[in-house]
């Protein structure tokens, strides 16, 4: 037993312990090795620094180890047996000097039945464990092997509660060989996974597969390039079912709670070129011509290939409670579709699956209900959808939906021959202020109080009438 160790220089340590206890097995003589019954580790501190770029406070150490001279190539590897490793209430603490952040891992508990190159007799009564409190958040990591069942299985619980995100990522941002394209405000991340892992007999290959779920919480982004924001209240993928080595994937469902995207139009457009090619997206209700069929029958190998490469499928896609903001210089108060939502139902990347069905709905600033329904196949990339809407609900953009000028103008959606005689000096893109002085109509226009007062007589008089006839959809406020 060893009490009270440091390593690294007396006045900062970079490595403490304090306690080290070794129980070492008699089979160690007729082994000619080192084997320990149980070796624990209580109260471990480690004190890591971020110096510079590639130095640490462990350099030294590092350089040192690395200017021993190397083994002989004829020499054979050391034979120990560890079995029953336990550590005990460790804490790390990770100072980064260049990014000016600092980690904290505290509660740390460590179990692993054996480490070993070299058969024992000692009884293994520790399974694989790793427990923690990271940066605050829970992770907890519990595992079970079957050594001697066919097939040699293994399997671990992985639980991370409450991951702070923006901190993960700003950790991580210096490792990547290019900056992110967009800034993670906040979010919290809980992951609840299964591993399972299990050698077949020849010519099959392992299966590793990964079961669980994850919640997303409270995210908030921002793509400054592009000059939108995206939040989200909540994002939970349930039922997931990953084969890599086999690469299979499948979904149960994804459910998103009250998405939200802000989108600057003018920055959007001036970030990126519009879509060409195979990226654009033709949608229709009509067969498609020869020359669309002919693209779709190139690009189907592709799909077939990309489909042979990766099997995946996700049963259901719900969204609920969604909201796009459109802001233009034309549009004071933005354009905003709100409610959004959205329910998509087997979408699969087989080339022989069924196509999936979807159903859109969503409402825009002026009370006008859009409802599309239509099949979504992946394998062929083509949709066919059906938008349709109530005749009292017009869309936006509509000229029968216009507004008169009492209740507001719709900005540049629509070309109206009633607009600003300053506008139209200037142009059709002008963007004049309203007034009621400069404001012009094909026909003559009364005072201001004159045409409230008219327009609202004819409102209670006849309303319908009125609105068939001047193309106003206004309620009748003035």
């Amino acid at each position: 037993m060893i009490a009270g160790l440091k390593l690294g220089p007396a006045e900062a340590p970079w490595l403490r312990v304090a306690e080290l206890r070794a129980d070492l097995s008699i089979e160690s003589l007729w082994r000619l090795a080192p084997v320990l019954e149980r070796v624990l580790v209580r109260e471990p501190q480690i004190e890591l620094e971020r110096q510079a770029i590639g130095r640490y406070n462990i350099t030294p150490m590092l350089e040192a180890l690395a200017k021993q001279p190397p083994a002989p190539p004829d020499a054979k590897p050391a034979r120990f047996a560890l079995n029953n490793i336990r550590l005990e209430g460790g804490r790390i603490h990770i100072v980064d000097r260049v990014s000016r952040s600092e980690h904290h891992v505290e509660g740390l508990q460590i179990g692993v039945p054996f480490v070993s190159n070299l058969p024992s007799q000692v009884t293994i009564d520790v399974e694989p464990l790793l427990d923690a409190r990271v940066n605050g958040s829970h992770l907890q990591v519990q595992g079970k092997t079957q050594p001697f069942a066919e097939g040699r299985r293994s399997h671990v619980d992985v639980s991370w509660q409450q991951l702070d995100v923006p901190r993960w990522v700003e950790a991580f941002a210096p490792l990547l060989p290019q900056a992110l394209p967009i800034d993670v405000l906040r979010g919290q991340l809980d992951l609840r996974l299964a591993i399972g892992f299990e050698q077949r007999p020849a010519p099959a290959a392992p299966l590793l597969r990964i079961a669980g779920s994850a919640t997303l919480s409270q995210m908030q982004t921002v793509v400054p390039a592009q000059g939108a924001r995206v939040a989200v209240e909540r994002l939970a993928i349930e039922g997931l079912d990953l084969q890599p080595l086999e690469r299979k994937a499948i979904v149960g469902a994804i459910r998103l709670q009250a998405p939200q995207l802000e989108v600057d139009l003018p920055r959007l457009t001036a970030a990126g070129p519009a879509p060409t090619g195979k990226d654009r997206l033709v949608l229709s209700d009509a067969p498609a011509s020869a020359a669309s069929a002919a693209g779709g029958a190139a690009s189907a190998p592709a799909v077939a290939g990309d489909a042979d490469g990766w099997q995946w499928r996700v049963d259901k896609l719900e969204l609920a409670e969604g909201r796009v903001l459109l802001t233009e210089p034309a549009w004071p108060q933005g354009q905003a579709l709100t409610p959004i939502t959205l329910a998509v139902s087997g979408l699969d990347a087989r080339p022989d699956a069924p196509p999936a069905t979807l159903a859109l709905s969503l409402v825009d600033a002026q009370g006008a209900k859009v409802q599309v329904d239509g099949t979504l196949s992946v394998a062929a990339r083509n949709a066919r959808l059906k938008a349709t809407w109530p005749a009292s609900s017009r869309p936006l953009g509509s000229r029968r939906g216009r507004r008169c000028f009492q209740c507001a103008w719709w900005g540049p959606t629509w070309r109206c021959r009633r607009r600003p005689r300053s506008a139209r000096r200037a142009g059709p893109s002008a963007k004049a202020p309203y007034s009621s002085r400069d404001w012009k109509c094909s026909r003559s226009v009364p005072p201001r109080r004159l045409r409230r007062r008219r327009h609202a007589r004819q409102l209670a008089s006849s309303p319908s009438q009125t609105r068939r006839r001047t193309g106003c959809a206004c309620r009748g406020s003035t």
